[in-house]
């Protein structure tokens, strides 16, 4: 097998393996379900209401409203309840009023809902009344004469994450709306309201803040199970008329949000997403051997020559031309007392030399003449023959002995 028959196999082998990886770290990451708040009542995923749908058909009689509340939901008494919910109950009034009046003959309304229109408010009471969030992971709920709690989280694929849970505030609710308008609390979501109901005529209005607690998610465990049953006990044993026209229309997806993109699309399908996978692949070989075929010759990097030789035989020839060895006594001066000065900590003066002598001796442990044996001859050679050599050679051993000696 030649050379360059073994490359190809090599790269082929490394694209597999890529591949692979990719194909992995993706499908690991694509949701096997949709986690959006969708509340269609024929939707198995997570925040679908397919399970509430089946709770609420085992003891009543289940008719879907597709159309407006004017032509579908009829003003006849007949112990009737009428069902939304979903993120929020659209601002219709015409619908609006049709559901107080099918309320007003006797029946009742439940609305399991994050939002609730002005309009409907003010035809019920003389307050605003506005639903407050409370961003946490979890939600404990408590009902009235009942000493256990129930402890709801909100999961988004495969964690739990934080949520805006909303309420009535405790104070308001009890302070104004219980004692002018007869709102009676019936669950509530930590130290406040989450669902309550008022007379309206005949019949009852209910209200339920938090619908999340209602999905499948919740539903098919035991706190979510438990709380449908206590909040479902209120529903008159007649007809329910389930809106999924408003319901629709509170779906997020219904408005396109950035839940979806083209990319998730297509790796939502089997075909497209092969179809990606092999796009990827063939850009990849392809840079691969274009890659090859481009790059420009590497350029010849000689090596670094060590100069420093030269350099000192220059400097040398320097200081020797110029005979005169104060110029060398100076510089090795300078390292000294640099020396001193790193290895000692002993900051020296050359005027003022004599002050430094004993700590000098006793950092370094050589004798105290000796080392004024240096600051001596540097005099000498600074200060006297200029071109007297033997001067200069007396300094250098001296200070040589004492670098090799020092502590």
């Amino acid at each position: 097998m030649n050379s360059k028959r073994l490359i190809i196999l090599i790269i082929l082998l490394v694209i597999g393996i890529f591949g692979v990886f990719i194909y992995r770290y993706f499908t690991e990451r694509i949701p096997k379900y949709k986690w959006n708040e969708s509340y269609n009542f024929k939707s198995i995923e997570p925040y679908g209401t397919q399970f509430l749908y089946r709770l609420l058909n085992e003891d009543n009689n289940v008719k879907i409203i597709k159309k407006s509340l004017v032509t579908q939901l009829p003003l006849i008494e007949t112990k009737a309840n009428y069902f939304f919910i979903g993120n929020y109950f659209s601002e219709d009034t015409a619908d609006i009023k049709q559901l107080l009046s099918f309320v007003e003959i006797g029946n009742k309304a439940f609305l399991y809902t994050k939002y609730i229109p002005d309009f409907l408010w003010k035809n019920i009471t003389q307050y605003k009344v506005s639903y407050f969030e409370k961003d946490s992971i979890f939600a404990t709920i408590n009902f009235p004469h009942d000493t256990s709690s129930l402890v709801f989280n909100y999961r988004f694929f495969k964690e739990d994450k934080i949520y805006s849970w909303n309420f009535v505030d405790y104070t308001f609710f009890t302070d104004t709306l219980t004692l002018q308008d007869n709102f009676i609390p019936l669950a509530y979501f930590n130290d406040d309201i989450c669902y309550f109901s008022v007379k309206y005529g005949k019949g009852e209005l209910f209200f339920h803040t938090i619908p999340l607690l209602f999905t499948n998610y919740h539903i098919i465990r035991e706190a979510g199970f438990k709380n449908a049953q206590k909040c479902m006990k209120y529903f008159n044993k007649g007809d329910i008329y389930f809106d999924e026209k408003k319901q629709f229309l509170s779906d997020p997806a219904f408005f396109k949000t950035s839940e979806s993109s083209p990319l998730r699309y297509i790796l939502s399908q089997k075909s497209f997403r092969w179809a990606w996978y092999l796009g990827l692949a063939l850009i990849i070989i392809y840079l691969v051997f274009r890659s090859k075929r481009e790059q420009r010759i590497i350029p010849v990097i000689n090596k670094p020559q060590n100069t420093t030789l030269e350099f000192n035989k220059a400097i040398s020839v320097l200081y020797y031309q110029s005979n005169d060895i104060s110029i060398i006594a100076e510089e090795m001066m300078k390292m000294f007392l640099l020396f001193l000065k790193n290895k000692f900590a002993i900051n020296v003066e050359l005027n003022k030399y004599n002050e430094s002598l004993e700590l000098i001796s006793k950092r370094s442990e050589i004798k105290k003449d000796l080392i004024n044996e240096i600051f001596t001859n540097n005099i000498k050679t600074s200060y006297g023959d200029k071109k007297n050599k033997e001067n200069l050679i007396i300094l250098h051993k001296s200070i040589e002995y004492f670098y090799k000696n020092c502590k």
